[in-house]
């Protein structure tokens, strides 16, 4: 924030508790080669961009200026700190790129103006769990003293500091709140604390233009070449004599004319941090509508590492209709998360882009008891702008929670109704009314909207989705004085990449959309489907489960997509398929928010409608409760063609065993294994089940077939008594046989000896048909190898990966195979 004349209200106060200041598609689980030479393919889909909502948006002021406001009229007391002595080191596996390459070592601080590392107090640690996106906290200066889980966060950006027109830092005179803050003894203690856990700490520098001051002064800063070079080595000495590890520019919005300028000072901002020492992460902060700035060019080599887009405040302090400030998706409003991101996309690499989410909500006068009846927004607004509540202090009110509400308005009346907790299954927010004078200056019903762990987990399965670059927030410390918060916790166990096990279960069918088991009746083409995977045996605790995808009935041809967040226009697909061809695929796929997966049926034509059907197999939970895997080399322990492990064809419902463990690798101790089921020479057309127990009659199947369609899927199955398995091929009658031949890739073992799994979102790693990975079409019996790991978030410590091949424009029959040693 620029210093100059008067400043506006602040009208957007956030009630908190005080602190001090200091074609055929099949799914594979595969070992990877010492090169990491595996690669895999999840669609033939081509992305097609999200609908936007209309309606109105409000693009500022931002809650940033506004609370640099409100606060700058406190003199917060700080006690002045020492010498960081703690350098930043990565984290094991952590592949995120900053300042063009792998993150590195950053020195500590040396308190004399130059980066010359200090010796080291405390050792980091290394055995922190590996964050698989970032999570970019701001901590403001009169946040400091909050608790903070530091295993879950990448980066905390310190709020802020303010420059001087001619580019210095404001060090001296009125309002040094922010410098102050950063020079303290407990914002030492924070990037100490920091670095030990493999988190960084940047500074962010403030230039708001939201008002005819702040245009000037920033202009006077960014048309000055003088200035401008003032400012961006000022900074980078100030990062590199502190010992910190990055900036963050909180430029908004850009003054008309400086467009470019702002380019210019973000490259020259980068080539002064890289003088001090390479490898400091850089970004910038953007509004929903980010007109004003150039993303290309500000995001090329050589400037920032991401931006972070202001994801909040989407509906502005007097919207028509009530609703959340950061909906994923708005029948009300133009700019919901979808909109916006999607805009971001379409001009930058998802790599390159942070979605910051808000840790407060607003809550919006609506008149009458009877208005909390009706549904969520869907209600007028009237009278004074929203009022900003903290998450802490929203908990409190829809908890009804006395206490707590007391710590967040000290004074005053409380209440006197409350409607308690809400969630708004459209926009994915949580909300409560309460009737009170709170957020005015007379009682009146009140709806507040904001994100709970339910919202918030739903929004970073939307970035996982998305593929970004991580999550933001705004800011640490609107979530409790707690480092256990239940937001911070969300975020954790979405991205910490917490190492989970594998519980193998007998195959139980959890949805048939034929008979209303889940949701009743045939999916809708384009129309998102969401089903609680909680049946079967698999607890809520389950991070992820492994399971068989069927569709039959199909109307047109098209493609199934499965994952954990609701996706009308997916960019993936699970299972490919043409008309009347019943088909399935296996999977392996990390749950949503309520152990819950959602499915959408994709098709050509409007209207189209498709049964689907889903077996859960197993699943996995974080913790040391299960299995763990050991990935084998594809080793065949079934061809019922040459009398191995079992003679002859199988005859239709007709359930035959065969030994699995002593064979292949996979020792007598494991509960059960991954591979690959194949058919060949079936006389009718029909299914196979495999399991770990002998029927003649599957409730469940494996692989659908019809006549002569040599098919395979791949299968993570339980063993049964001493090591065994058991396959029946089931047809409409009995007589008729088919060939069954199963290859074994991996095996789980009931302890911690192997590898655990980390669920990840579906990402493309590999499409010949775009030059993606491969160049062009595979030739007949030529290996091609490719790269895996370091893409798609899959760390270089990975020994095997879960994913989907797809294959298609193929000119001949025939059939892939995929593994970590090249084989022509």
């Amino acid at each position: 924030m620029f210093k100059h004349g008067s400043l506006p209200r602040f009208h957007a106060w956030l009630a908190r508790p005080r602190r001090e200041g200091n074609g055929h598609a099949n799914d594979v689980l595969l070992p990877i080669g010492l090169a990491f030479a595996l690669a895999i393919s999840t669609a033939i889909v081509t992305p097609s961009p999200a609908s936007a909502a209309e309606g109105p948006q409000t693009d500022g002021p931002s809650i940033q200026y506004q609370e640099a406001l409100a606060h700058a009229s406190t003199a917060y007391t700080f006690t002045p700190g020492g010498i960081v002595n703690v350098p930043f080191r990565p984290r094991a596996g952590d592949i995120t790129p900053v300042d063009g390459a792998a993150p590195v070592a950053l020195p500590a601080g040396s308190g004399s103006g130059t980066a010359t590392p200090q010796p080291a107090a405390v050792t980091p640690n290394q055995t922190v769990s590996l964050l698989r996106r970032a999570v970019f906290g701001f901590l403001p200066y009169w946040e400091l003293g909050t608790t903070l889980n530091y295993d879950a966060l990448s980066t905390i950006a310190y709020f802020g500091i303010d420059l001087n027109t001619d580019g210095t830092l404001h060090t001296t005179g009125g309002d040094l709140n922010g410098w102050n803050g950063w020079v303290s003894s407990s914002m030492t203690s924070v990037i100490n604390n920091a670095h030990a856990h493999g988190t960084r700490v940047a500074l962010t520098v403030e230039s708001f233009a939201w008002d005819s001051a702040g245009v000037a002064a920033q202009s006077a800063l960014l048309s000055s070449p003088t200035a401008s070079l003032t400012a961006a080595q000022q900074i980078a000495a100030e990062v590199g004599r502190r010992g910190a590890d990055g900036v963050n520019l909180d430029f908004e919005p850009i003054a008309p004319g400086q467009y470019s300028n702002f380019v210019t000072f973000t490259r020259l901002m980068r080539s002064e941090l890289d003088k001090v020492h390479p490898g400091y992460e850089l970004t910038f902060c953007a509004t929903g509508a980010p007109g004003t700035y150039d993303l290309p060019n500000l995001l090329a080599p050589g400037a920032a590492d991401a931006v972070f887009i202001m994801g909040y405040d989407l509906r502005g302090g007097s919207p028509v209709r009530t609703g959340s400030i950061d909906p994923l998706e708005s029948a009300y409003i133009r700019y919901d998360l979808t909109y916006v991101v999607n805009t971001y996309l379409s001009q930058v690499a998802p790599s390159k882009v942070i979605l910051g989410l808000p840790w407060y909500g607003h809550a919006w006068s609506t008149g009458t008891s009877t208005a909390v009846n009706a549904p969520p927004a869907d209600i007028p607004t009237y009278g004074s702008p929203a009022t900003g509540i903290t998450y802490t202090c929203a908990k409190a009110l829809a908890d009804q929670n006395v206490a707590a509400m007391r710590a967040c308005w000290p004074t005053g009346d409380l209440p006197t109704a409350y409607l308690g907790w809400q969630y708004d299954t459209g926009e994915q927010s949580a909300w409560t009314a309460y009737y009170g004078n709170y957020g005015g200056t007379q009682n009146t019903w009140r709806e507040l909207y904001f994100d709970n762990p339910q919202s918030l987990a739903a929004k970073c399965d939307a970035i996982d989705a998305w593929n970004l670059r991580g999550v933001g927030i705004w800011t640490l410390g609107y979530d409790s004085n707690s480092g256990n918060s239940d937001l911070i916790n969300t975020i954790a166990a979405k991205f910490e990449g917490i190492p989970t096990t594998y519980v193998p279960l007998t195959p139980t069918r959890v949805l048939d959309t034929r008979f209303g088991a889940g949701p009743s009746g045939a999916l809708v083409s384009r129309v998102a489907r969401t089903f609680a995977v909680t049946g079967g045996g698999v607890p809520v605790t389950a991070t992820a489960v492994t399971g068989n995808l069927t569709v039959t009935g199909q109307t047109s041809r098209g493609y199934l997509y499965i994952g954990p967040v609701a996706m009308s226009n997916p960019t993936s697909s699970t299972l490919n398929f043409p008309v009347g061809d019943d088909r399935a695929n296996a999977v392996t796929v990390a749950l949503g928010s309520g152990s819950t997966l959602s499915a959408t049926y994709v098709s050509p034509n409007n209207g189209a409608t498709a049964q689907m059907i889903f077996d859960v197999t197993g699943y996995f939970v974080p913790d040391k409760s299960g299995a763990t895997y050991v990935a084998l080399n594809q080793a065949r322990l079934l061809d019922t063609r040459s009398n191995s492990g079992l003679s002859g064809p199988s005859a239709s419902h007709v359930a035959r065993t065969f030994q699995v463990s002593g064979y292949g690798g996979v020792p007598s101790g494991a509960i059960a294994v991954t591979g690959n089921l194949t058919v060949t020479q079936q006389t009718s057309a029909g299914y196979l089940f495999i399991g770990p127990a002998a029927t003649n009659n599957p409730t469940s199947s494996t692989l659908n077939f019809p006549v002569g369609d040599d098919r395979a899927n791949a299968v993570t199955v339980a063993l049964g008594t001493g090591g065994t398995l058991s396959v029946t091929y089931a047809a409409a009658t009995l007589g008729p046989t088919a060939q069954v031949i199963f290859d074994v890739t991996g095996y789980f073992t009931p302890d911690t000896s192997g590898a655990s799994y980390v669920p990840l979102p579906p990402t493309r790693l590999l499409d010949t048909r775009y030059n993606s990975g491969l160049g062009g079409a595979s030739a007949s019996h030529v290996a091609r190898t490719f790269q895996v790991s370091g893409y798609g978030s899959v760390p270089p410590t990975a020994s095997a990966v879960t994913g989907n091949l797809t294959v298609t424009g193929q000119t001949s029959a025939g059939f892939l195979s995929i593994g970590p040693v090249a084989q022509n």
